[in-house]
């Protein structure tokens, strides 16, 4: 195996194996809310939504919006989680994303709620992120967890409502290690607290709450979820910022592409493999970030040049080829389709794909 092929199967490698490993380390639940509330986590996990509530566009596909409904009881949109013993745990971590758009009482509302609170006799220990205050916006966000009753030795992080929270999408986090309570919000922590976790109520949801160790429930919250994930361990702060990073992008300008040759011959000696890119009249191809634009997410562009209002790029034909050789690893004669994306200067995503016909190496059709 020659050194171009060497070094393209192990870029492609390291491209699909980055930061992967880590984030599914520990995972114990993950709803990414595509339409449904199932844990895609492996672990089995599946919520259950009920009322007011729909799916919509996220931050990564689809989303949940709940509708709360009054001060008490789950009359409007909520999620109900499968209660996961998380005082089991040394440490844990909770990401989510929210976009909050209303509160339905003065007292606030949570976002994600385990186990209940006040007078339980030992099992009013609760973990929980939400916002507590008298009015929306007029409030705070806190992350909880343990016992929230005087003396009851609950760890509490508060941060002053951000003036441009509601509304918009935000990452939030409440890690919990070994007796000390971190909030995080956008990948940045916000305070800590120690900590006591002992028993909990097993109730647990998104969008709701319980008191009275179990006895009233309220659903107070009006809004958006998404990607939420539960870890039976502490996340690094790194990998709190990588999962801060899936912030929601502008949808993707669909651009024509043309690849060139129509027919590519594995055993051929040419240079380049050329691609004709042409977007949408209400944009221009000058304002595109040839730096930018990537072949099947992977090979980079080695020249470029504009045509009137077509942009031609030119891909190493021999990288193209490796690639689809050691990679895609199809069985030859074959069409494939191969995907080009990039970016304007502004930062607005385009892609497009185009197929061609790939022929063996013995150049038959």
């Amino acid at each position: 195996m020659n050194k171009r092929i060497t070094f393209i199967l192990v870029m492609f490698l390291l491209t699909a194996s980055t930061g992967l490993a880590s984030l599914t380390d520990g995972l114990v639940a993950y709803y990414p809310f595509d339409g449904n509330a199932n844990d895609v986590s492996g672990s089995g996990n599946n919520a259950t939504a009920y009322n007011d509530y729909e799916y919509l566009d996220g931050v990564s596909s689809e989303a949940i919006r709940l509708v709360g409904s009054g001060h008490t009881g789950l009359n409007g949109g909520h999620v109900i989680l499968p209660f996961i013993a998380l005082n089991e745990f040394p440490a844990f971590t909770i990401s989510m994303w929210v976009n909050h758009q209303g509160t339905t009482s003065n007292h606030g509302g949570y976002f994600v709620s385990f186990g209940a609170a006040l007078d339980c006799s030992g099992q009013g220990d609760r973990v929980s992120i939400g916002d507590a205050g008298f009015g929306f916006p007029d409030t705070s966000l806190i992350f909880q967890a343990g016992d929230m009753s005087a003396g009851g030795g609950g760890g509490q992080v508060d941060l002053p409502y951000p003036s441009d929270f509601a509304g918009i999408w935000n990452h939030l986090v409440l890690r919990a290690d070994n007796g000390v309570l971190t909030g995080f919000l956008n990948g940045l922590s916000v305070g800590t607290d120690s900590y006591k976790l002992n028993s909990m109520s097993s109730v647990a949801g998104l969008g709701c709450s319980w008191f009275n160790c179990g006895g009233t429930e309220s659903n107070r919250f009006i809004g958006m979820i998404d990607e939420v994930r539960i870890y039976n361990r502490a996340l690094s702060g790194s990998e709190i910022e990588d999962l801060a990073g899936e912030t929601p992008e502008p949808p993707a300008i669909e651009a024509a592409i043309d690849i060139d040759p129509d027919t590519l011959n594995l055993n051929s000696k040419g240079k380049w493999i050329t691609c004709y890119i042409k977007l949408p009249e209400a944009y221009d191809v000058d304002d595109i970030d040839v730096d930018s634009i990537l072949l099947e997410y992977l090979l980079q562009v080695q020249h470029s040049d504009v045509q009137d209002d077509v942009l031609m790029v030119k891909f190493d034909r021999q990288d193209v080829m490796a690639y689809i050789e050691l990679v895609l690893e199809i069985e030859l004669p074959a069409d494939v389709t191969l995907m080009v994306t990039g970016e304007l200067t502004d930062g607005t995503p385009f892609e497009g794909s185009d197929t061609i016909r790939v022929i063996d190496k013995g150049g038959k059709k």
